[in-house]
């Protein structure tokens, strides 16, 4: 049976030890936003992070182009946030690997298949979350923009701090130990398959789940 959990940032590891995958998660206090072009500017051209993410305690980390709107007071107001697949933020490179060596966060908010999240979260022990509802009703969670910077890359590759009330709910694909919601999803399809097939006496018969597209593999190489 799932459980919701109430979590408040900086994240520890004691915080999200009985968090499942399968669970739902509401986060409070401050994230950060990431995309393609933040990784890039980190990992592999040597800049150093422009917002000290540590002394405003946020370690979870949201891949999405949030839309942006500045008022006349010079003060930003999200309109919406659009939500990223992971797969396109870990590159062909394993950017998302890199990045957890570097940065030890908790968890990281985004949506998709991505090869491997099992392990990788056990490793670094932090969370894999991915998103259900509308951006509309998760704009509504955050209360203001704590700090802003590279703005020059455009509002939606720019990192974003928010503080955010609630936020979520979003759902534990992978946690801390180990295990994986969609890894579990699919070994109870693939039993049930296979359970059909037999009682339709067709135990010969060669099915396998469709391979990803040629640049979904091409991504998580």
């Amino acid at each position: 049976m799932s459980s919701e959990h109430a979590l408040t940032t900086p994240l520890r590891v004691e915080d999200i030890e009985d968090v499942k995958a399968g669970d739902t998660v509401r986060l409070t206090g401050c994230i950060f936003t990431a995309r393609p072009r933040w990784y890039r500017r980190v990992l592999d051209e040597g800049y150093g992070l422009p917002i000290d993410i540590e002394a405003l305690g946020t370690n979870v980390l949201l891949h999405s182009g949030p839309v942006m709107k500045r008022l006349p007071s010079g003060e930003w107001k999200m309109a919406t946030m659009v939500t990223m697949p992971d797969w396109m933020a870990d590159g062909t490179t394993g950017n998302i690997r890199r990045m957890l060596e570097r940065l030890h966060l908790r968890a990281i908010i985004g949506k998709g298949e991505l090869a491997g999240t099992d392990e990788l979260c056990k490793e670094h022990r932090c969370l894999r979350l991915i998103t259900i509802g509308t951006w509309n009703d998760f704009a509504c969670n955050v209360r203001r923009v704590v700090d802003v910077a590279w703005l020059e890359l455009g509002a939606s590759e720019a990192m974003w701090v928010f503080e955010v009330d609630r936020m979520g709910p979003f759902v534990v694909e992978a946690d801390i130990h180990g295990n994986s919601l969609y890894a579990q999803r699919r070994a109870k399809r693939e039993e049930r398959i296979k359970q059909v097939m037999e009682e339709r006496g067709l135990r010969q018969f060669n099915y396998s789940t469709p391979a990803y597209p040629r640049f979904l593999r091409n991504f998580e190489r």
